[in-house]
């Protein structure tokens, strides 16, 4: 390989590059993308366990401000799981 060979191998090999960079900046903003969403995902998925919990802790004060009679608590119990169900 000559000298010319050379300059011809690095411009080719270059463009070559070049090419190929929106691909891969396609693909890394792809990856970003995939793990945004994942992270969202994640963030539904616990957001909703907490729901459930929540309102389940709610519904047994609930039962236990009617077992004693509680109508303050009942009305504020009933008002957070109003709020918590909207």
């Amino acid at each position: 390989m000559n000298g010319a060979d050379i300059g011809e191998y690095a411009l080719l090999g270059a463009d070559a590059l070049a090419a190929e960079q929106p691909e891969v900046q396609r693909m890394d903003n792809m990856k970003v993308a995939y793990e945004t969403m994942l992270g969202l995902a994640a963030e539904m998925v616990l957001d909703e366990a907490l729901r459930n919990y929540r309102t389940e802790k709610i519904y047994t004060a609930i039962d236990d401000a009617l077992a004693q009679g509680d109508v303050e608590s009942f009305r504020r119990l009933t008002d957070e799981l109003k709020a918590i169900q909207e």
